[in-house]
């Protein structure tokens, strides 16, 4: 639950990304963030980012760049891939 709420500060403190956002967490759940928003709705979305809590920790943790994540098959990126390339900057930079 900690690192949820770690990947939505993340997404808050960085509004100009401008795009609905739906992160899904296997097995825990997901929210949708919309620049300002967090929702639990399955409402439309830009990007969708899916992954286990453990991949989502690496990433946080500096152990696991959201890039090779991706190419390795641990992270799911569904829609707008511009938009995942921005939001993976923001968790490398995290």
């Amino acid at each position: 639950m900690i690192k949820s709420i770690t990947i939505l500060k993340i997404l808050k403190n960085n509004p100009e990304i401008g795009a609905r956002v739906k992160v899904i967490i296997e097995g825990e759940g997901s929210f949708v963030y919309d620049g300002s928003d967090v929702t639990s709705s399955d409402a439309d979305r830009d990007c969708t980012i899916q992954g286990t809590m453990a991949t989502f920790d690496k990433i946080i943790d500096g152990e696991l760049n959201p890039t090779s994540a991706f190419l390795s098959g641990h992270l799911k990126i569904n829609g707008d891939m511009a938009i995942a390339l921005q939001i993976a900057n923001l968790f490398t930079n995290a």
